[in-house]
Order: structure tokens, then C-alpha cells, then sequence
């Protein structure tokens, strides 16, 4: 039985206009998971795009911004996630 290829999508987490640590490798489920919450939180807005990656690989970039006072101390944090479209398709 052949395998199925495992996908890993990209999060990064930008505060104020600056990213906040490393791009970090997460799960498809996590990503999605994060996503759909983000969707129910009255103080977010989710955007989802579909790109090309630099060597042509067709993606899906989620852009979650959360608006001024979400979180205290913390004028506007913005998640970015990147999700290999082939990940969708192969669920």
C-alpha cells in the first residue's frame, strides 16, 4: 500500500508590523485547527489567498489579523500561515 506524503504547513506571527520569533513548521490539522478558530473570534479577519510558491507549487496563504486590544499590551498581531494547495486535495 503506498504511503500518503505527509504535508507540513508554515506559521509565522508578526506583532506590530515585526515578525515575533522563527517561521514555524506545524501541522496541516494545527494550521486548520487555528484557522477555523480564528473564523469564530469576533475580533478577527480571515483572509485566504491562493499563490504560487518561488518554485511554482501552488499554496494557500491564510492571513489572520486581530484587531487592537485582542490581547493586552499588543497593538495588532497578524498569523500567517502558508498551506501547500496539494494538502487539500489529497485529504
Amino acid at each position: 500500500m503506498a504511503q500518503k506524503p505527509t504535508f507540513r504547513a508554515s506559521h509565522t506571527t508578526v506583532i506590530d508590523q515585526r515578525p515575533v520569533g522563527a517561521r514555524r513548521s506545524i501541522s496541516i490539522r494545527e494550521a486548520r485547527a487555528e484557522i477555523s478558530r480564528a473564523r469564530r473570534c469576533r475580533t478577527a479577519t480571515v483572509q485566504v489567498h491562493e499563490t504560487t510558491d518561488r518554485d511554482g507549487k501552488a499554496m494557500h496563504i491564510a492571513h489572520v489579523m486581530f484587531e487592537p486590544g485582542t490581547w493586552d499590551d499588543t497593538p495588532q498581531v497578524t498569523d500567517i500561515f502558508e498551506i501547500p494547495t496539494e494538502a487539500f486535495t489529497t485529504l
